[in-house]
């Protein structure tokens, strides 16, 4: 961050945009530090050639589980997969499930975060700063 820039601390989900910058990350298992950034739409996860979302887990199906990207959140269903699904502990039921912002999906060994970087311009940052907009606002001086 740079010196007057802002971070936003749990954002209302109108402030996160699903333009295509939402994005798993992950944060536990073999997939740990990878970013998967979602288009909006239709995002199959697996480790099939198919896949938009390629974990690199071993215990993840060759089509695991299909996220629908929209303009009001992302739903998630797991399609068959061998181990299963879960949104912060609780697995996915045959309907699916909702992934809010923040909610940890674990597929096979992989725990993947729901995130959406929304990248604008500050009055005092510099083009290209990255801020986490969200529901309070806390200064940040350095």
């Amino acid at each position: 961050m740079v010196p007057g820039a802002l971070l936003l601390v749990d954002a209302a989900p109108a402030l996160l945009s699903l333009d295509g910058s939402s994005e798993l990350y992950g944060v536990g298992g073999p997939d740990a530090g990878q970013v998967h950034r979602l288009s909006p739409g239709a995002v199959v996860v697996g480790r099939g050639k198919r896949a938009d979302v390629r974990p690199n887990d071993r215990d993840v199906s060759r089509e695991h589980l299909r996220l629908s990207v929209l303009h009001d959140g992302v739903h998630v269903v797991d399609v068959g997969s061998a181990n299963g699904t879960s949104v912060d502990g609780t697995p996915v039921a045959a309907e699916g499930a909702a992934l809010a912002t923040g909610a940890m999906l674990r597929a096979g060994r992989s725990s993947l975060v729901l995130r959406n970087p929304v990248r604008r311009r500050h009055r005092r940052g510099r083009p290209g700063t990255t801020m986490l907009l969200t529901r309070r606002q806390v200064p940040v001086e350095w």
